[in-house]
């Protein structure tokens, strides 16, 4: 860190954090942070990776009404076409230039470029480098 830390700042150690329940106006405590190593990375099957799998995936937060995590698509893989049928799912490329397929149109997306996929679609992505590219993404859950 560059700056030194307040002694009077009121730091936790917990995932969850008291916040205030806008319904109710009550203190309850909600999981509102995941650290980088929180997510447990599984295959497209949902078990562990294997080095064969073309995509390692992690869900770092899960609510009621949203989840987020990380994607990491290995180099020169693609991810299979995969339909979207209970929310909208928002992608940020991190690292790396893939092609994103939604429905029957591509793109290309690089670093820092951003995209989602409307509920009823279907999408799937392929790695254009010999390097795994990483994606944060954010699924918004409809009832």
């Amino acid at each position: 860190m560059h700056t030194e830390i307040p002694s009077d700042m009121n730091l936790t150690v917990s995932d969850e954090i008291p916040v205030v329940n806008p319904e109710t106006d009550e203190e309850v405590y909600v999981e509102c942070f995941a650290s980088k190593d929180s997510g447990v990375f599984v295959g497209p099957s949902g078990k562990p990776p294997t080095p064969e799998d073309p995509f390692v995936m992690s869900r770092t937060l899960d609510q009621k009404g949203f989840g987020t995590g990380v994607l990491l698509l290995r180099p020169l893989q693609e991810k299979t076409i995969q339909m979207v049928s209970r929310g909208t799912l928002i992608f940020l490329l991190e690292r790396g230039a893939v092609t994103l397929t939604i429905h029957r149109a591509s793109v290309v997306m690089e670093a820092g470029d951003s995209a989602f996929v409307p509920r009823g679609n279907t999408y799937s992505m392929k790695n254009l480098r010999s390097e795994e590219a990483k994606f944060s993404y954010t699924v918004l859950k409809e009832a």
